[in-house]
């Protein structure tokens, strides 16, 4: 049984009695760390690529199972994602791809697929009136979700930045032979080249996981691993991955004590 309980932070600090519990309870928490560093990001002007990034090898270091806990940018206790950056839709894009991209235990919360809308409990538990899966969001969620399935680095593997400035998060994770590429420009009225970037993705093109629906395009990548330069558009997500041989897991390495 997967038991996840609810230590409240506001802030991306650590708690330090938080982790241990969460390191010696048995039950994982929900990641509130992760959750506002999130939020934080598309509603604070002076937050930072490079502070969400801080605050998931924070975390790497401050919970020892940290692909156990439980992610997530909406819950029952919290303004509605959609509400904090004023319906800005791309927002919302963006929030779910890195949720499903990153490490820990994606938790979605009813209707944000949807853009619902709500301030504090009890409008943020409003009735679903609709529910629409043509939306992108709906999109978003529908093509990253299974590909956590197949592609081990996503749910298993480290997190390793590499390429990073103010607005934009290209990272990697990997586990064994899988191997996951993200790229993330937050800003939507400006456009970076990603020159010089590297990645354990084997030599070969790629074609965007989410087919373009967040505007990214085929990556090609050198047998030394470079990553052919490319342009990520205001506002772009991209999602490129390979699925290896995996790796398995040797119980005789497991403490069952």
């Amino acid at each position: 049984v997967f038991a996840f309980g609810e230590w409240f932070v506001g802030g991306t600090d650590n708690d330090p009695a938080m982790s241990q519990f969460a390191n010696t309870s048995g039950m994982s928490l929900l990641d509130f760390r992760f959750a506002n560093a999130v939020r934080n990001l598309y509603t604070n002007l002076s937050a930072s690529m490079t502070d969400f990034y801080n605050v998931l090898k924070a975390t790497e270091n401050d919970y020892e199972e940290v692909s156990d806990q439980v992610t997530f940018i909406d819950n029952h206790d919290m303004k509605r994602f959609s509400t904090i950056v004023n319906g800005n839709q791309t927002a919302v894009h963006q929030a779910y791809a890195l949720l499903l991209t990153s490490r820990g235990v994606p938790n979605l919360y009813y209707g944000s697929e949807q853009y619902a809308q709500g301030e504090d409990d009890p409008a943020n538990r409003g009735d679903m009136t609709s529910f629409d899966q043509n939306s992108v969001a709906y999109q978003v969620i529908s093509k990253l979700a299974p590909l956590r399935k197949s592609n081990q680095g996503l749910a298993y593997g480290n997190t390793q930045e590499r390429w990073i400035n103010q607005d934009v998060l290209v990272f990697e994770r990997k586990f064994g032979d899988h191997v996951a590429l993200v790229a993330v420009n937050k800003n939507q009225s400006r456009s970076y080249q990603i020159t010089g970037a590297h990645t354990d993705l084997p030599d070969g093109k790629y074609s965007d996981k989410l087919d373009g629906i967040l505007g990214g395009s085929e990556l090609v990548v050198s047998s030394s691993g470079t990553v052919q330069d490319f342009e990520l558009s205001p506002g772009e997500v991209a999602v490129w991955t390979f699925e290896g041989k995996g790796q398995e897991l040797n119980l005789a390495d497991v403490d069952t004590s």
